[in-house]
């Protein structure tokens, strides 16, 4: 204690379980009186313990609230400067800076309904700044990304968060996630790079909006032609997410000929419109089940009956009938030939 305020140093402190190390505690005078906390320290324990003791602060409405349903779980090193005005009479905002470094850590986003682990990274926060300088090195659908996280301080105070994200995945996991029907997941393999980016509505607790890009070279689609790809071929697709409290939306482009918009409930697939070779949009309106439309050169029907039939029924002779799954609620294609069997090809034909 001197003429220029309280200075207090301690070489170890616990708050809430979690141990703090090297902290210094600074009481400044003024002519007033004490004018401010200054505060200054780190930290390192367990990250969900860190965030636990972060959360019961003001940061819980700042730079935590998008983060509310993210759960982490691992090793923390954290380093901050706390500056709390003390006077009533200064209007001055509470300041904090933080630096945490996390390894090896497990991550699980609700909102997503997402797992991963936080292999390496460094989160970078200013009350002024936002989020700066942050990257991670992540792991998730069988894949390794790197991941840079940003985060804008908007003029109500409100944390616009967004990320860039550029790595590889396996895209069946992706279709699992999203919980595609089987018939698509099961006809997908292998892995691909990609490009994404994401951000997070500062208002709307919930609301989360993923583009990504990928020219899906690496996998493989076993589907009758025209869709089928083998996984030396580069075809680009983007897809974009679009996720709140109601449900998921995805839109997706695919060779530049075939667009769709499906949506999905925590009951799985709901419905949505797929276009192939088709000149308008897809409808902003989606219905209940699938609603295919579009226009193909040619069409093998046996190709088709085989991916549709059970396996109990493979090999075994069908009526000349294709069975349609529950989820597909209307089908209007126009095809220049459909091949019935080996001896019956149809032109110009509509499948209605």
């Amino acid at each position: 204690v001197d003429n220029a305020g309280v200075d207090l140093d301690l070489n170890f402190a616990k708050l809430d379980g979690v141990e703090g190390r090297d902290l210094s505690i600074k009481l400044p005078f003024t002519a007033g009186g004490l004018s401010e906390l200054r505060l200054q320290g780190k930290v390192s324990d367990d990250l969900a313990d860190v965030m636990a003791l972060l959360s019961q602060t003001n940061l819980s409405q700042s730079v935590l609230k998008p983060f509310q349903s993210w759960h982490v779980q691992g090793a923390a090193d954290a380093s901050f400067e706390l500056i709390l005005p003390l006077s009533e009479q200064d209007a001055a905002e509470p300041y904090f800076n933080l630096m945490l470094a996390v390894s090896d850590t497990d991550l699980k986003i609700d909102d997503l309904n997402l797992s991963g682990t936080l292999v390496s990274g460094v989160l970078n926060y200013d009350t002024e700044k936002g989020i700066y300088n942050s990257n991670f090195d992540i792991k998730a659908f069988s894949g390794r990304a790197k991941l840079d996280l940003f985060g804008n301080v908007l003029a109500s105070g409100a944390l616009a968060i967004s990320a860039n994200v550029v790595g590889d995945l396996d895209l069946q996991d992706v279709m699992v996630w999203q919980k595609l029907p089987d018939l698509l997941t099961d006809a997908t393999q292998g892995k691909v790079a990609f490009n994404a980016d994401f951000a997070i509505d500062a208002e709307r607790s919930g609301v989360i909006k993923i583009n990504a890009n990928t020219d899906l070279f690496g996998a493989s689609l076993a589907l009758p032609k025209p869709f089928s790809k083998t996984a030396n071929i580069k075809k680009p697709l983007f897809l974009t997410i679009d996720l709140s409290p109601e449900g998921v939306d995805v839109t997706l482009k695919y060779d530049q000929k075939y667009r769709s918009k499906l949506r999905f409930s925590e009951l799985g697939f709901y419905g949505g419109q797929a276009l192939i070779n088709e000149p308008e949009d897809v409808s902003f309106v989606i219905s209940p089940g699938l609603s295919l439309q579009g226009q193909l050169v040619h069409v093998e029907l046996a190709a088709w009956r085989k991916l549709f039939s059970s396996p109990e029924e493979s090999g075994i002779p069908q009526p000349l009938r294709l069975a349609v799954p529950e989820w597909l609620s209307y089908v209007s294609l126009i095809a220049d030939q459909i091949r019935l069997n080996e001896d019956n090809l149809l032109n110009n034909a509509k499948l209605e």
